[in-house]
């Protein structure tokens, strides 16, 4: 995606065109269906700021008297004028310094009544609300007497503060490490092995009941995640932009990546994060969650049960339904408050949901396996993620 709206003007318009003014109103009529056209554009996720657009902010302080015109009018008919004058793919750009001021009026009057698609709203939103540089922008329209842009978004999380982000080296991307073997099924051993057709609920001390389910196949391999709609192997270097130092550590390197990923599907209710821990990170994480805990017995992870009973994991088992306050304080405010406003999340709240399965936990029968953590995050959250992590 671009920094501007796609070229989605129609083969009968080109913005290219010089414009005329021997007929206003067949004037009027091509200037406005030019710079509408940027209002209905769809956009596409992650949502970034357009190209440009901190120095057309910056350029506000003092503006030519066309774009005095746009701004008399709104937020949106002033962003109309600035992504057509400012597509880089229009050459020669869009200028309107031929047109008089009373027509140039009744342009920007029609603009902004034109309707605006909703995945621009978004992508407005997290320019303005999201992103960090957020509140400057708000701050520059604010000074320039701006009024009509997008509030802030109802399901919005709240950003870390500038001053617990630090500064993100911008270090060389490599190519895809190669996944990690799978390892044979091992063979059972005298102890009691899952069930893996079947949950299990185990009572913890101290903790509530987790549901937990063996899953009927061999330990997973990292993860695959493709764009569009996944983001996959950041730079190693970036974790601390995103996550806490303690469960930073934790994640899965493979050389100078991260073994984090990000879905970001059309359908905003199916946004995740995925992280895979270290192996040796997995058993005192899992006691730490969930109150359960993990031995292992000839290089297989089994759950130690009450009376000295060893529950062999065949496969892998995965955690659910926990209490999201257990979570807080490894995960830290941008991820917790991200699960906090994921359409998930507030469907078990009003449904009086106490445990949720918004967190979830993998873990692979093999030792020296990762263990997989998946997190159902709002849209927005995740968007914040993806652009520290993929796209700074």
């Amino acid at each position: 995606m671009t920094g501007q709206a796609p070229s989605q003007a129609g083969p009968d318009i080109s913005i290219s065109e010089p414009c005329s003014i021997s007929d206003p109103n067949k004037t009027i009529d091509a200037i406005t269906k030019k710079l509408s056209v940027y209002l209905a554009a769809k956009h596409s996720p992650p949502f970034t700021a357009p190209a440009g657009f901190d120095d057309a902010l910056n350029a506000l302080e003092s503006p030519d008297h066309i774009v005095q015109v746009f701004l008399s009018r709104g937020f949106w008919c002033w962003l109309a004028y600035f992504l057509a004058t400012k597509d880089p793919k229009t050459q020669p750009p869009l200028s309107l310094s031929g047109i008089p001021y009373d027509t140039l009026s009744v342009i920007a009057g029609l603009v902004s009544e034109a309707p605006v698609d909703d995945t621009l709203v978004k992508r407005i939103q997290s320019t303005l609300w999201v992103a960090r540089r957020g509140s400057t922008r708000r701050s520059d329209l604010s000074k320039a007497g701006i009024s009509g842009f997008p509030p802030r978004p109802s399901t919005m999380p709240v950003s870390h503060p500038e001053a617990n982000s630090l500064k993100r080296p911008r270090g060389q991307f490599f190519e895809d490490p190669d996944e990690p073997a799978q390892v044979a099924q091992r063979p059972r051993l005298n102890n009691t092995i899952l069930d893996t057709t079947i949950p299990v609920s185990l009572p913890a001390a101290g903790q509530p009941t987790q549901e937990l389910h063996s899953l009927d196949h061999i330990s997973q391999p990292m993860l695959k995640v493709n764009p569009p709609d996944g983001y996959k192997w950041p730079d190693a270097r970036r974790i601390p932009s995103v996550f806490p130092p303690e469960l930073g550590d934790m994640i899965a390197r493979n050389g100078h990546k991260a073994s984090v990923f990000a879905l970001f599907p059309p359908d905003a209710a199916k946004c995740r994060l995925l992280l895979n821990i270290e192996a040796a990170k997995v058993s005192p994480l899992v006691m730490r969650l969930y109150g359960i805990q993990i031995v292992e017995i000839e290089q297989q992870r089994a759950l130690a049960l009450p009376g000295g009973v060893n529950a062999i994991i065949s496969g892998s088992v995965q955690f659910t339904k926990t209490k999201l306050s257990l979570w807080g304080e490894l995960f830290g405010d941008l991820i917790i408050q991200g699960v906090q406003n994921s359409r998930g999340y507030l469907d078990e709240v009003a449904r009086g949901i106490m445990l949720s399965k918004c967190l979830s936990m993998e873990v692979p029968s093999a030792t020296d396996h990762p263990a997989k953590i998946t997190i159902t995050i709002n849209e927005f959250a995740l968007n914040d993620i993806i652009t520290r992590l993929w796209l700074s």
